[in-house]
């Protein structure tokens, strides 16, 4: 069977008829592209992808491991700091982790003993993970978790406190070798002594400290910034508070004024103060036992580093407080009729007959709390003989300067 078809010129030709170069007329051009199948480019796209994702995955594999040897180095060299310093740094065991969310290090049974305000402290902890993004941001979370032990104080005189908290860490902003920012989280904080007759504790307690950073700042500069929300705290007899170690709330959002350079904490204070530094308290609220207090003003140190400082303060709850260190003793009762009647005098009840609210100056002299003409408590002496003397300021590990390079192995 001859089988033909309709040329362009309209003519008949037979199929096996052939053009001039030897191809048959229904044969394809040369010049038309070939079209694979289309389940052949779906099998290209696909092994291109698998490609691609598996480069970038090893790319990655790579680049958090040297970033884990960069945080793991980093750390050890702060250790050391720290030890070359005279604080004791120890720890059973170190890993890292976090794979592939962040990069973390552990440290298990970590050990720090220090001295702070004169007085030898040493935590233990369960474990104790130092952590930071896959992409350096200059911030570290550092997390305690498992049961903690502190012990305040040597030989004799020392109270150790262990317990646990549902949360407690802290996040360190760095820039170069100082903080920027420390922000200190604890929830479900409660450490006892054997006997349980003492104890530290904080239902939620919030610590935001900022350094702003200005440009040449003068007396008049805020350079940090503190925030401070406490509720159901519990802090050490030792401390003696007048009314009771228990505190329901403690507010503070403070700044400090003037420049506070790099060094000893004792010479650095002292030339804050020489400087005209000075803390401004912009909210100061504290309800404890049967008193509560809110005042704004400012602090500052007087020629034996101890703080001054005068305030204004809304006082509720006096008389009962009165009441209450007569009974204990440290009030004589003639002191206390007194100050009921010279205080009775500010006195002022609230609104809708709600408590009687006195409000009065608030001064701190010779750690000494007045409220008015009436002496309400003494606060404990700052020593700072031995408090952070340091022949150079203590630095952190600072992620944002890591850069990939080998690692310690």
């Amino acid at each position: 069977m001859v089988i033909r078809r309709q040329s362009v010129s309209g003519k008949s030709r037979d199929r096996s008829e052939r053009e001039p170069g030897g191809l048959a007329p229904w044969a394809l051009h040369p010049a038309i592209a070939y079209r694979p199948p289309r389940y052949l480019t779906w099998i290209r796209g696909v092994f291109g992808v698998v490609v691609v994702t598996s480069v970038a995955l090893i790319c990655y594999v790579v680049y958090w491991f040297v970033m884990a040897f960069q945080l793991r180095d980093a750390v050890v060299d702060w250790i050391d700091l720290r030890r070359a310093m005279g604080d004791e740094i120890t720890y059973a065991v170190s890993e890292l982790g976090g794979f592939p969310e962040s990069i973390e290090l552990r440290l298990d049974e970590p050990r720090i003993a220090t001295i702070v305000d004169g007085m030898p402290v040493e935590w233990w902890g369960g474990r104790l993970a130092v952590s930071m993004g896959p992409i350096p941001t200059g911030t570290l979370t550092i997390a305690a978790s498992g049961r903690q032990r502190m012990t305040l104080g040597a030989g004799e005189a020392a109270r150790s406190y262990e317990g646990a908290a549902s949360a407690l860490s802290m996040d360190v902003g760095m820039k170069g070798p100082w903080p920027t920012r420390i922000f200190l989280n604890a929830q479900g904080l409660d450490l006892r002594t054997a006997d349980g007759a003492d104890r530290i504790a904080a239902g939620s307690l919030d610590v935001r400290l900022r350094h702003l950073d200005p440009n040449d700042p003068d007396h008049l500069t805020p350079t940090y910034g503190l925030k401070v929300e406490g509720t159901d705290l519990a802090v050490p007899r030792t401390l003696s508070l007048p009314l009771g170690p228990d505190l329901a709330r403690v507010t503070l959002e403070a700044d400090l004024l003037g420049a506070l350079d790099l060094g000893p904490v004792t010479r650095s204070f002292g030339q804050w103060r020489d400087r005209g530094g000075t803390v401004e308290v912009y909210r100061l609220e504290i309800v404890h036992g049967p008193l509560s207090i809110v005042a704004d003003g400012t602090l500052a140190l007087d020629g034996a580093m101890q703080p001054v400082g005068a305030m204004t303060a809304q006082v509720g709850g006096l008389f009962e407080t009165v009441d209450r260190l007569h009974a204990a003793g440290l009030m004589k009762g003639r002191d206390a009729v007194a100050a009921k009647l010279v205080l009775g005098a500010l006195a002022k009840r609230g609104a809708s007959g709600g408590p009687v609210i006195v409000n009065a100056p608030l001064t701190l002299q010779d750690r000494i709390f007045y409220l008015g003409p009436v002496q309400i408590a003494r606060v404990p002496e700052l020593r700072w003989s031995m408090q952070g003397v340091r022949p150079r300021p203590p630095a952190v590990p600072s992620p944002a300067a890591m850069r990939p390079g080998p690692g310690r192995g």
